[in-house]
């Protein structure tokens, strides 16, 4: 299994006519940071307006990942209605049907690459201090399961990792046996 990973958290830049440029680093390694993907793939990048309950993709772009790369700049020069509205950035392998199944999550049919939710982000608070990250997962029936990741390297990822992993199995045992 590959993790998408922001190595730099995505950046408000400045206006260029009427558009901003949002800028991040991104990197699909191993859950130890040990291996690179090694494979030829599309990745997908989403700016999504957040507010409360309700979400808005503002621009979409593709860009190709090649094989054993070690880094990924995403750059999106994009229109903002408002820049004051908090924005996130998604970023996942594949397109929109292959991000759907993404979504959806059961322990036998967890996804090669789980895709990144950026922090929050706006122009009045445009570059976060550190690297944080949100997975999330549409578990069986309607329930929704968001976890925060912190993106330094540290022993606590890989244990976050494993109980992420114990939370879903849990959630499909109880399911099944409904």
């Amino acid at each position: 299994m590959y993790y998408i990973r922001f190595l730099k958290p995505p950046i408000l830049g400045q206006s260029i006519a009427s558009h901003r440029i949002i800028t991040t680093l991104i990197t699909i390694t191993s859950d130890l940071g040990d291996e690179l993907f090694p494979n030829d793939i599309d990745i997908t990048s989403r700016i999504v307006i957040e507010d409360g309950r309700s979400q808005e993709v503002i621009h979409s772009q593709r860009q190709q990942w090649k094989t054993w790369r070690r880094v990924l700049i995403l750059k999106h020069h994009v229109h903002l209605p408002s820049a004051q509205r908090p924005m996130r950035l998604l970023v996942f392998a594949g397109d929109d049907v292959a991000f759907e199944s993404q979504m959806t999550v059961a322990i036998e049919n967890l996804p090669l690459i789980l895709p990144a939710w950026s922090n929050l982000f706006n122009a009045r608070f445009p570059t976060p201090g550190r690297v944080v990250l949100q997975r999330r997962w549409n578990l069986s029936g309607r329930q929704h399961l968001r976890i925060k990741e912190d993106g330094g390297e540290s022993i606590a990822r890989h244990i976050w990792y494993f109980s992420c992993f114990v939370q879903l199995g849990c959630v499909d045992i109880v399911s099944s046996n409904k």
